[in-house]
């Protein structure tokens, strides 16, 4: 029986011990605001008192209000939330403590006073009335409207304090619904900003009106254009020209480029995701100056413009040859023959002019600048039988260019040469000249052989001998016959064309000697 009146009494200590610890655990309610709205007026003053509240364990709750802090609650709430408000109608003036106690079902409580003012009107006068207080944020702005009157038909006056600090920001004297006010908030933030209406004989209303503001965007920049030209200018109609540009934007936002050709205010050309990379071609059919308007944009009502001056021209026409000829100059056998080419080049628009000359030989002039019908080129060519197709190009540099052709023949080189021998025989000198006409194709390979008559002496010694020339390459054979002599000779040729050699003679006439051969 002892022991278990011991198992007893040490079960009922423990129940009670964890009734004290539950207990001493349980966090007061917590009142975050408590207030009159409106906080004063005119006598008979009806106001509502409203409040935050929170319990941290979430009991249910009950709100008791005294209105006048006497000791005596005239409004218990139960299951009170923030949700919940209680109207009350002062009917004597004075200043009230106005007294709210919130209760968890644990013994937890907190308390919060407000002071209500009611002042002694004029008799009969009905106080102000606010039907709605609105606040609009615009960035850091707060627009603040209102619906108000007056019972009493009485001029009022808003009173409006913009973070509810007690202190008045603006007063506006002559208020009624149609007047509004504008505050710049100096940091982004949630306000309680207050509008009070009083009448001129005491009547008050007040009503409160939340406002959250923020900071507004950066503000945005016009896209800027550093350049904006045309290439090629002048253009001539009916060729593309090219439209390019330097841009940049502040903000680094996406732009658009517009191009405007002719500055009639209708955009040709529209470019998206727009850098200074981008171009735009056009092709002007008609001659004239025209304007380009380039448009750049940036989405955010953002803009810039720049013009460029376009030249446009006729169309180009290319150059005209009006003849191209090659005469055949004489130079030494072994040099080949020279060509000296000659035109008559004109531009219809005046340009200035290249040609060159094709030899059609592998060879060129190369570009001869500034050409015009007193330029010339030459070429020397093989001496030997060929026929070539020379060519000239003329260009006008803007995509005009024109070509004609003409034949050049190379044939043997016909030399006149004087011709003489001389030697001595038995004391007594021998000389004889002639002129031979001698057509040199040797440096083409075979052998030439010419024949003539070389008369010898004079008066009644005259002689008339018989001569054979055989030439090959540059080395000349001379061989000469009369009656009962017989002359035999080599030479050779020089650069120049002049033959120099040697002979012996046989015979009547026996003996040795030089001779030569003189081109004319």
């Amino acid at each position: 029986m002892r022991g278990m009146f011991k198992k007893l009494t040490l079960g009922l200590l423990l129940a009670a011990f964890a009734a004290c610890s539950q207990t001493s655990s349980n966090s007061d309610p917590i009142i975050r605001s408590f207030a009159a709205d409106p906080g004063s007026g005119v006598s008979p003053f009806p106001t509502t008192f409203k409040w935050s509240i929170a319990d941290p364990d979430l009991d249910t709750l009950t709100c008791r209000l005294d209105v006048d802090n006497d000791g005596k609650a005239e409004y218990t709430l139960p299951a009170c939330t923030s949700s919940k408000t209680q109207e009350h109608t002062y009917t004597r003036p004075g200043t009230y403590v106005a007294k709210l106690t919130l209760e968890d079902d644990k013994g937890g409580k907190a308390e919060k006073t407000i002071s209500v003012t009611v002042n002694s009107g004029t008799p009969g006068n009905q106080n102000p009335t606010i039907a709605s207080f609105s606040a609009t944020p615009s960035g850091l702005t707060g627009v603040f409207g209102w619906q108000i009157s007056d019972p009493d038909g009485d001029a009022l006056t808003c009173k409006l304090d913009v973070d509810n600090d007690g202190t008045v920001d603006y007063t506006l004297s002559g208020c009624d619904s149609s007047k509004s006010q504008n505050h710049l908030y100096s940091s982004a933030g949630t306000y309680t900003a207050k509008l009070t209406v009083e009448d001129s004989k005491g009547g008050k209303a007040e009503k409160t009106a939340t406002i959250t503001v923020t900071n507004p965007p950066p503000t945005n920049q016009d896209p800027t254009i550093a350049s904006f030209a045309a290439t090629p200018n002048p253009v001539s109609a009916g060729t593309d020209v090219s439209f390019g540009w330097g841009i940049a934007d502040p903000n680094t936002d996406t732009l658009t480029c517009k191009l405007d050709v002719d500055n009639n205010g209708t955009t040709d050309y529209s470019v998206s995701n727009c850098t200074s990379s981008s171009k735009q071609s056009h092709k002007y059919t008609n001659p004239g100056i025209y304007t380009a308007k380039l448009t750049v944009e940036d989405g955010k009502g953002g803009s810039a413009s720049q013009t460029t001056t376009v030249t446009v021209t006729a169309p180009n026409k290319p150059p005209v040859i009006g003849s191209f000829t090659a005469t055949i100059s004489t130079v030494a056998a072994d040099n080949g023959r020279k060509a000296n080419f000659a035109w008559n080049i004109s531009d219809p628009d005046g340009n200035p002019m290249t040609c060159t000359v094709n030899y059609g030989d592998g060879k060129s002039s190369g570009a001869i600048g500034s050409c015009t019908s007193s330029s010339s080129a030459s070429n020397t060519y093989p001496p030997f039988v060929n026929t070539y197709t020379a060519k000239l190009i003329v260009n006008d540099g803007k995509g005009g260019q024109v070509e004609k052709t003409t034949t050049v023949v190379v044939v043997p080189r016909i030399l006149t040469y004087d011709f003489s021998l001389s030697f001595k025989n038995d004391g007594n000198p021998i000389n004889f000249t002639n002129t031979l006409n001698l057509d040199l194709q040797t440096d083409q390979g075979g052998v030439q052989t010419y024949t003539g008559s070389f008369p010898y002496g004079s008066g009644a010694d005259a002689v008339t001998y018989t001569g054979t020339l055989t030439i090959s390459g540059t080395t000349y054979t001379l061989k000469i016959t009369a009656p009962g002599v017989t002359v035999d000779g080599t030479g050779t040729r020089d650069s120049s064309g002049k033959v120099t050699g040697t002979f012996t003679g046989t015979g009547v006439d026996a003996g040795t000697g030089t001779w030569s051969a003189t081109p004319k």
